[in-house]
């Protein structure tokens, strides 16, 4: 198998595509998360999936294979709030409950898509927090701008596979096939195997935006941030 860097901006389902992927490869896939692994760029110990959110826009950008994944910022901005709000004050309560073990339990409820869905009670607690919501858009702008011109408008590496956030839980087997392909050209895709996969994972959008107590009409203007599907699909 093929070692694969993947470069993700935060929020656009890089940890959706792994739980994937080792869904199919199960033991044959090696996994190395840069921040908690080795911080090597490959990683040390051979993984053959590595990610990288490229927070301080370092990762060398060479023409080697590399799966990029994105999503609009609105999305992307929006959903980083909500687990920086609501998902951490849903663990502060688990953590209340179970004293030990927090990892095992982390561990069970992040994969469970009822953790995800947002809840009436979870827009009340996020209508007070608007103001804090404008300060976090400010202090992610520059990394969002930045990385969209590295990775994407700027980027002249031919062998980067392109995963858009919303295309891929419209179209999961389409994407899953592409990159299970970049791993091992020459081996046929289990395709029955990876439609239950797919089918396991319940992939869908979570919610709405636009019903989001945090959606900003005309986001992109009022903040003055790119539209990175627009210029992808250039």
């Amino acid at each position: 198998m093929r070692r694969i860097q993947s470069i993700s901006f935060p929020r656009s389902g890089h940890h959706l595509l792994e739980r994937c992927l080792v869904s199919y490869y199960g033991d044959k896939l090696q996994y190395c998360d840069y921040y908690t692994c080795c911080k090597s760029i490959p990683c040390k110990k051979g993984a053959h999936l590595m990610k990288n959110h490229d927070l301080d826009l370092n990762v060398p950008n060479k023409k080697k294979r590399c799966i990029v994944q994105f999503r609009r910022s609105a999305q992307a901005t929006m959903n980083a709030m909500f687990r920086n709000v609501v998902v951490k004050k849903k663990f502060k309560k688990l953590d209340t409950r179970f004293k030990k073990g927090k990892k095992d339990i982390e561990q069970m409820v992040i994969g469970s898509p009822n953790f995800w869905r947002t809840r009436p009670k979870d827009y009340e607690y996020l209508e007070g927090q608007k103001d804090r919501y404008f300060k976090f858009i400010k202090s992610r702008k520059q990394y969002y701008l930045n990385f969209v011109k590295k990775w994407i408008t700027n980027n002249k590496n031919p062998n980067i596979y392109y995963v858009e956030y919303v295309e891929f839980v419209q179209n999961p087997f389409k994407h899953l096939s592409e990159i299970i392909k970049l791993f091992d050209p020459k081996k046929q895709v289990d395709e029955a195997l990876l439609k239950q996969v797919i089918k396991e994972k319940e992939i869908s959008l979570k919610h709405d935006i636009k019903k989001d107590p945090l959606y900003i009409e005309n986001f992109n203007e009022i903040f003055d941030l790119i539209d990175v599907e627009e210029r992808y699909y250039k």
